[in-house]
């Protein structure tokens, strides 16, 4: 899978209506892809992850994340005056699935900071003080790190980065915990949900993991009937173009196990993924 860092200046542009799109997703709804300049690069896929980088205005860093739906194309130039000169630009469409607090709001953004980025294997492959433009590819390795602190940001994990000697740290924002997918068709989803409802004995959804079998409804009651995750048995990232998904090819998954399906960018079988205690 690829990963690539979209910029924002504020100054010359805004996230009104990403931000609108991220309320929707936020309230459960079906969202829409939104296009973003991709600078020089002609050469984002479709399933690339994609992070949003606030820069030149201060709080710096990343705010929201999300997955390339279409892959880089040319349009009009977002610059009015460029677009009226026939100047042409590369976009790419991409749907958001995390954003930190205060996006799209009046509030500053609680950004993942340049500071808590710069360290490590980002600091060494990635120049945050002067990006180029957007669309830039981000190395494995600071792709990895990246989605590690994005996580521990947005409350995901209880993971804690090394911090010797720590005595005090920032605390009481609002935490976002988010379940992050690539973009699916959601009609299939929901078919894939019903088709298994439908064959439950008793009407319930139920982890397909072996050994697992949670049910969100037995656990939590009302709130959790008809919930579960639809995860892919086959990786999708390896292919340019849109393929053929069948309900056969969806599997139903609690949320403990989709994670450990996906984690570190893995796909792994369900079949001896869980590990139980002899």
């Amino acid at each position: 899978m690829d990963t690539f860092l979209l910029t924002w200046n504020p100054k010359d542009s805004s996230v009104e209506e990403i931000a609108v799109e991220w309320k929707r997703v936020r309230a459960g709804r079906k969202s829409e892809a939104v296009d973003w300049s991709c600078g020089s690069n002609k050469s984002l896929p479709v399933g690339s992850r994609v992070f949003l980088h606030r820069q030149r205005v201060e709080p710096r860093g990343i705010v929201a994340s999300g997955w390339v739906v279409r892959a880089s194309y040319e349009g009009d130039h977002w610059d009015d005056e460029r677009a009226e000169q026939g100047d042409l630009a590369n976009y790419v469409d991409w749907m958001i699935d995390a954003a930190v607090d205060g996006f799209g709001d009046t509030t500053v953004p609680d950004s993942l900071a340049v500071h808590l980025l710069s360290r490590g294997p980002i600091h060494d492959q990635i120049t945050w003080s002067n990006m180029p433009g957007s669309g830039i590819r981000v190395p494995p390795e600071a792709a990895a790190e990246i989605e590690r602190l994005w996580a521990l940001h947005l409350g995901g994990s209880k993971a804690v980065p090394d911090q010797a000697g720590l005595t005090s740290a920032k605390e009481g924002w609002i935490e976002q915990r988010l379940a992050r997918s690539r973009y699916r068709e959601n009609g299939l989803r929901d078919a894939k949900i019903a088709a298994a409802i439908k064959a439950s004995s008793d009407g319930r959804l139920r982890c397909e993991v072996p050994g697992c079998g949670f049910c969100f409804e037995e656990v939590y009651g009302d709130p959790g009937k008809g919930f579960a995750h639809v995860h892919h048995l086959n990786v999708l990232s390896g292919s340019d173009e849109p393929i053929i998904t069948t309900l056969a090819d969806l599997a139903i998954v609690c949320a403990n196990c989709h994670a450990m399906i996906h984690r570190g960018g893995e796909c792994r079988p369900l079949e001896g993924l869980l590990k139980r205690s002899k």
